[in-house]
């Protein structure tokens, strides 16, 4: 065998001649040991050399990593032989896009590498990309037959602001080989310095996270659920918090996010639902006979052993009874697998386990879904009960969402009440049930006594009562002056909101008081008196003066609202006194 002054073993017909190592020169023997004798390219190890050295001496360079699509096929249907031509024409074509053969590789089976000077990130990448991709695409003569390969390509690139070594590239050119595969083959994908920059911080943070459950770091705080009417406690959904050594106590958003959609969801998740059963046990023995829900994300729920495990909990507890365990399922993660979520909740049905649709209303909801599922409670989501006061349309999904669960038989609880104004239009719009930081915060177990002992729901929520349809469009046309007031008030302090109409003509309670045939021509009198104040508002705030106050518009409209809800409550027979 002839040694070339390249430094490269002569080739025949594509492959390298064995020899007897017996006479071989040393400088023959290392280059046999670092290159592939199919193809005479370096192998992975040597090339990490090579790309070290052109990390350190250019100012910038792409590396790419080419994986053959369906190269197995090729073998199994044509035979070794051609699998062995086909990559012996890969190695030279590749080597002739290069100056120096020392910069292509075969890193191992069908795989491949190049590394490129880099002249200019925006052009020079993808054109030095479309090249390997025209260069593989080329029909392969072998053996008579005309052979069509094509490959998945991963791209990343030096310089990057942080600094990486040579392995480290490779890492994720090969990174971004996986990317372009699950993409669906025969393309290439650019490695993402921010997702892998994402990736380690969510690496770094489910490790504390495994380390926090190991250090027994995280507790569970209970938000209590009422009857909005008689106040009677009707049960708790367990929340986490997460004790943390440096940062004090933490909210679920500060760490439930990374775990979404990793296995370590389905530990956690394990360790809330033993927590509450736990805590159950400690209840019932206390005499205080009530239900705990817990969030299942939809991790937990395609783990093929979730509700076994939930069994299993329930099997250790048996003074808790499975009635008294809510399993919460977002909407939006039933919306990703109707069919699995279903078989789910028939099974913990048969188990005597309790399920809630939570967050209903930010999906698609539908009569199909809640057909489906069959669901014990439906939670209107606190997005909707918020803003109650400030978008009338929330006022009409909470209505629907209402009208639906009664349909099949589900028991609603809002969320998100934060005012005594909220419950009580609340219970106007026909909903038995709340939670929010206007009933109590969520709280250690230790606490709840307490609360218990010093609750009780305000006398609106007391006096009021859930209208009959008729009555709705009178409840409608308030929360358009809620909303109406809410805007003016907005653009007055100058949030950037635009003023609302002014005309009393163009508002919805006009409307109504219209319709109601002359019976509150006393209320119509004061509105039109609350649209008339606003307009002055407004001129003197345009002539920088401050004759008339906001503080006149609400108290004007205070006025309207009252005599309102005094004529619903007249008509349920329960006027204030």
């Amino acid at each position: 065998m002839g040694w070339t002054p390249s430094g490269a073993p002569e080739l025949v017909c594509g492959m390298v001649l064995e020899t007897s190592t017996e006479h071989v020169r040393p400088e023959e023997l290392d280059f046999l040991t670092q290159h592939h004798g199919l193809t005479g390219l370096p192998t992975r190890e040597r090339f990490a050399e090579r790309v070290r050295e052109r990390v350190t001496a250019s100012d910038g360079l792409v590396l790419a990593i080419l994986d053959l699509d369906g190269f197995h096929a090729t073998n199994e249907w044509y035979g070794h032989g051609a699998g062995n031509a086909v990559l012996v024409e890969l190695a030279r074509r590749l080597r002739s896009l290069v100056d120096d053969p020392a910069d292509v590789a075969r890193l191992g089976g069908d795989e491949f590498a190049v590394v490129f000077p880099l002249d200019s990130l925006d052009d020079h990448l993808h054109g030095c990309v479309e090249r390997l991709k025209g260069t593989v695409a080329e029909p392969i003569a072998v053996t008579g037959r005309s052979l069509a390969v094509s490959a998945s390509i991963g791209v990343t690139v030096h310089p990057q602001p942080r600094e990486v070594d040579a392995e480290h590239l490779l890492r994720q050119a090969d990174q971004a080989v996986y990317h372009a595969k699950v993409a669906g083959k025969d393309r290439y994908h650019v490695f993402d310095l921010a997702d892998d920059e994402d990736s380690r911080a969510r690496y770094s943070c489910l490790e504390e996270v495994r380390a926090g459950l190991e250090a027994h770091e995280f507790v569970l705080h209970y938000q209590p659920q009422v009857d909005l009417a008689t106040g009677e406690l009707q049960g708790f959904e367990s929340l986490a918090r997460w004790q943390h050594p440096e940062r004090g106590l933490l909210a679920p958003a500060a760490f439930v996010p990374w775990l979404e959609g990793d296995p370590l969801a389905v530990d956690f998740g394990d360790w809330v639902i033993g927590e509450a059963l736990e805590q159950l046990a400690v209840w019932n023995r206390q005499g205080l006979e009530t239900v705990v829900s817990v969030n299942v994300d939809t991790t937990q729920l395609h783990d093929p052993g979730f509700v076994e495990r939930l069994e299993g909990h329930l099997a250790a507890r048996p003074e808790v009874r499975a009635e008294q365990l809510v399993v919460e399922i977002l909407e939006t993660g039933v919306l990703a697998d109707l069919e699995h979520v279903a078989e789910v909740v028939a099974r913990l049905d048969g188990l005597g386990v309790q399920t809630a649709l939570d967050d209903f209303g930010t999906g698609y909801s539908s009569l199909t879904l809640l057909k489906r599922l069959r669901a014990h409670y439906l939670k209107i989501d606190r997005s909707f009960v918020i803003d109650l006061l400030v978008d009338p349309e929330h006022a009409l999904i909470i209505s629907s969402i209402i009208g639906l669960a009664s349909s099949f038989g589900c028991v609603v609880i809002a969320e998100g009440i934060e005012t005594d104004l909220h419950g009580e239009l609340l219970r106007e719009l026909g909903c038995g049930a709340g939670q929010g930081f206007g009933i109590a915060k969520p709280m250690p177990a230790a606490a709840v006594a307490a609360w218990r002992a010093d609750w009780s729901p305000p006398a609106s929520w007391r006096e009021a009562e859930s209208l009959p349809s008729e009555r709705l469009p009178e409840l409608h046309a308030a929360f358009e002056h809620h909303a109406w007031l809410h805007a003016l008030t907005a653009h007055v302090k100058g949030a950037g909101e635009p003023a609302p109409p002014l005309d009393a003509g163009s508002c919805g309670l006009t409307q109504w008081l219209a319709e109601a045939a002359g019976e509150l021509p006393s209320v119509a009198a004061e509105h039109e008196a609350v649209h008339a104040a606003a307009r002055e508002l407004l001129g003197t705030v345009t002539d920088g003066g401050a004759d008339a106050t906001l503080d006149a518009v609400h108290g004007r409209s205070e006025a309207v609202l009252a005599a309102l809800r005094e004529r619903r409550r007249a008509a349920s027979g329960s006027v204030f006194r």
